[in-house]
């Protein structure tokens, strides 16, 4: 049984229209980015830009994947917003391209299946029980992407990797929002997170892919080409500017 006990924020930690739909397992730059379009809606273009860019890029140093997938990753955020900086798409264009990423299923899918490694590479658990833990995470993730996997387990799953001891060696992602106050998610890391939870999340990971009945041998789902992907999606679904 896992040492930790599964702990969530509370409904209210987790409200605000730009965060509907999101889960912690989207990855942090894609949600504070959707918050910056928000808040600084009435900026000029360029400190629009550099303040997403601070968000960016504070947010992705958190992410718990490798450098390079986070380098990839930077760089698809880079390419949208220098359409926004060279007037290809509008202020409007930019924030729905941000939902739209948010709401994109396969992002949280992609995030699943790339920070998987992050945590069962570097573990005590045995060689075997590492290959069979990827396996079980990748099933998984397609199992997300495919729309099989109801939001309470992946809440219940992704709840055991989060803590609310501020002391813990944490991923801490903390968004300020105007006069609402702090809203703060802290995420295990690989080196805080016991052996039997990370046991208990593959466990029951392989058990909401064997009930979606997900094959067994499957590619992982790279991060970067998904962030890719649906910013092609959302991009073709809102083609034209309206304004700044």
């Amino acid at each position: 049984m896992p040492t930790n006990p599964i702990r969530q924020s509370s409904p209210s930690a987790r409200e605000g229209k730009v965060l509907a739909g999101c889960l912690i397992a989207l990855g942090v730059a894609i949600v504070l980015a959707v918050i910056a379009t928000v808040i600084l809606f009435q900026y000029r273009r360029t400190v629009f830009v550099s303040a997403i860019n601070v968000f960016a890029d504070k947010a992705i140093a958190q992410m718990p994947i490798d450098q390079t997938e986070r380098d990839e990753v930077r760089t698809e955020l880079d390419g949208l917003l220098d359409l926004y900086k060279t007037k290809q798409i509008d202020r409007g264009q930019l924030s729905e391209v941000f939902e739209a990423i948010a709401e994109d299923p396969a992002m949280p899918a992609a995030f699943l299946s790339t920070a998987a490694d992050a945590y069962i590479a570097p573990s005590a658990l045995t060689e075997e029980e590492k290959a069979d833990g990827l396996r079980q995470m990748r099933r998984f993730s397609h199992a997300v992407l495919n729309g099989k996997v109801s939001r309470d387990t992946i809440d219940g799953i992704l709840g055991l990797v989060l803590t609310e001891d501020p002391n813990a060696d944490t991923y801490t992602l903390g968004v300020h929002i105007g006069s609402g106050g702090a809203n703060e998610t802290r995420i295990l890391t690989p080196r805080a997170l016991e052996t039997d939870t990370l046991r208990e999340i593959l466990s029951q990971a392989g058990a909401a892919a064997d009930e979606a009945e997900i094959e067994t041998d499957l590619p992982p789902i790279d991060l970067s080409e998904t962030l890719h992907d649906a910013i092609e999606r959302a991009m073709q679904a809102n083609p034209e500017p309206d304004g700044p």
